[in-house]
């Protein structure tokens, strides 16, 4: 009866201790501090919901300045290949959107995209970490959306 004994205090312990070593480093989210959000970008061409864009589009256009995160365009079959985010062309292409947070200056980047299927709608999203609260590292991915269009 003695070595039962043992046997569950033993389990017991091994049970603690592999549930008490879910962070690496101890702290809790809490202790952490919630970061700040940072600023998403927007989409500003073709302009969200817009429509009979043409396929060789060459690149998309955004509002905000930098990413934090990983855009994406996706078609019904999948995400499409982008190029790295550069500056935007001078003048912008337009109609443009502006974003409604802008009070003042904004900065505009581009993203390269391949000629694009006829009849397609695209979604375009950027994904990030963001705050979870859940340990081990308290984040968590969140893909937001930016707004689509489709193709001629």
């Amino acid at each position: 009866m003695h070595s039962k004994q043992l046997w569950f205090a033993a389990l017991v312990i091994a049970t603690f201790a592999a549930c008490s070593s879910n962070t690496s480093s101890g702290a809790t989210c809490s202790a952490l501090g919630i970061p700040v959000p940072a600023p998403q970008p927007a989409l500003a061409y073709p302009i969200p919901g817009a429509k009979n864009v043409p396929v060789d589009l060459g690149e998309v256009i955004f509002s905000g300045g930098s990413v934090l995160g990983t855009l994406f365009v996706r078609s019904p079959l999948g995400p499409i290949p982008l190029g790295s985010p550069a500056e935007a062309p001078s003048p912008l292409p337009t109609p443009y959107a502006t974003p409604s947070n802008s009070s003042g200056y904004v900065g505009y980047f581009a993203v390269s995209v391949p000629t694009l299927s006829p009849a397609t709608k695209y979604s375009v999203s950027v994904s990030y970490t963001g705050y979870s609260g859940l340990p081990p590292g308290c984040g968590d991915t969140v893909t937001f959306p930016l707004g689509s269009f489709t193709t001629q």
